[in-house]
């Protein structure tokens, strides 16, 4: 392991991508990983892995509810659609708008262009490097059938690995810092590079608060059960991806945004 190249990789995703943490893991924490899911079954050679999470604005996420409370649009737009009625209630149609923009595309690019230029910094210096795209979001289509088909590369689990955080009740990665209002980026590669610890405190208040399994409008979440990442146990509701995805346009992460874990600027935890 080089820990010159290490520290030039962070330097430069820090200084040079804007990137606010960074987190290695080696591919042996990615063992359990589902078949043809690996880190080598992507790149032949892969040691290492590299995540960093891209905060979410949480005056953002608070926007809809400034939104609603001020009735900065009218509550209701009627218009009259082949003799049927159809009605909008026009601040949460534009704050998903919003959303979209702000929460997601501004995030899915940022993924991509760290990724894209941190393969390419480690190929310049002679090592082989690999980028993966967002799983989902408003950029472009979402994956098909997934429900029932996972990611190419699970970014969530990596960022545990890569000792960012854990992945709370609700299944979203979540940081000490920033909670779950993040989005992540993440690269496979060959270089020796050395990896951080895990995470080993709790970040996730668990079943004691369930605020976010409490206030899913889909019904999304089931009971609990204990899951591991990389030998850190974690406690999990197990989730209906359809019924996520069937409520998401009425949604705007409401799962995020009830979470009392994190802070940013000058909240309070």
């Amino acid at each position: 392991m080089s820990r010159e190249l290490t520290l030039n990789l962070k330097r430069y995703l820090k200084e040079s991508l804007n990137a606010p943490t960074v987190g290695i893991a080696p591919v042996e924490r990615f063992k359990d990983a589902p078949p043809g899911h690996l880190p080598t079954d992507l790149l032949p050679g892969a040691k290492a892995v590299v995540a960093i999470p891209i905060p979410v604005l949480r005056s953002l996420l608070e926007l809809l509810e400034r939104m609603e409370e001020g009735r900065f649009y009218p509550k209701e737009h009627r218009v009259l659609n082949h003799d049927k009625e159809e009605v909008t209630d026009v601040n949460r149609a534009i704050y998903t708008h919003i959303y979209g923009r702000c929460c997601y595309e501004t995030h899915n690019v940022e993924a991509h262009r760290i990724g894209l230029w941190g393969s390419e910094w480690l190929e310049n210096q002679g090592y082989k490097s690999l980028y993966v795209p967002v799983s989902a979001g408003m950029t472009f289509a979402p994956m098909p059938f997934a429900d029932l088909y996972p990611a190419i590369f699970s970014m969530r689990h990596a960022a545990v690995a890569c000792g960012l955080g854990e992945l709370g009740l609700s299944n979203l990665f979540m940081t000490p810092e920033m909670g779950p209002r993040t989005r992540l980026s993440a690269f496979i590669t060959t270089a020796p590079l050395e990896p951080d610890p895990m995470y080993k405190e709790p970040v996730c208040l668990g079943e004691k608060c369930s605020i976010c399994v409490k206030a899913c409008p889909a019904k999304a979440f089931g009971e609990a059960y204990d899951f591991e990442v990389a030998g850190k146990r974690i406690r999990l509701a197990r989730f209906d991806k359809k019924k996520c995805a069937n409520r998401s346009e009425f949604c705007q992460g409401t799962c995020v945004r009830v979470c009392p874990v994190g802070m940013q600027g000058n909240y309070e935890k």
